[in-house]
């Protein structure tokens, strides 16, 4: 059960957009799986659309790209624990150090662009690292 639960978080983490961004008149976000447009209707340009058609500027932008490989890999990683090979730590590492670039990119967003911005993905990844990690370690130390 605790498996399924925590499965289920970090497939959420990856679901809920990561970055939030508001400007005069309309609002958008990016995620784990492309760029959000909630306005004038609600519109998804997927990662590879996006990818295929745009210049990806380097610095505090590359961030975003770096976060969805981080959590992609976190991903990979949570897929071996049906095997028994996986490595809590790793998943956790990967899942915090995503939501650490998320966090460089959305404070980057909001101070080239000067709009106003809600790193949700980046407080989710990092909720459910430090979750799982105390849950583990938790565990691992309760005496038998």
């Amino acid at each position: 059960m605790r498996d399924r639960t925590r499965a289920l978080a970090v497939v959420l983490a990856g679901v809920i957009p990561w970055t939030v961004y508001f400007y005069d008149g309309g609002a958008g976000g990016f995620a784990a799986y492309g760029l959000l447009s909630f306005t004038p209707s609600f519109h998804v340009t997927d990662l590879a659309t996006y990818l295929d058609n745009a210049v990806v500027p380097g610095g505090w932008f590359s961030a975003w790209l770096t976060g969805v490989l981080l959590y992609a890999l976190a991903l990979l990683s949570l897929v071996l624990a049906a095997f028994g090979l996986e490595d809590h730590r790793v998943t956790d590492g990967l899942l915090a150090l995503a939501g650490l670039n998320e966090l460089y990119f959305a404070v980057g967003f909001y101070t080239t662009r000067d709009y106003l911005t809600l790193p949700l993905g980046a407080l989710c990844l990092l909720a459910v690292a430090v979750w799982d990690y105390r849950r583990v370690r938790g565990r691992a130390f309760r005496p038998q």
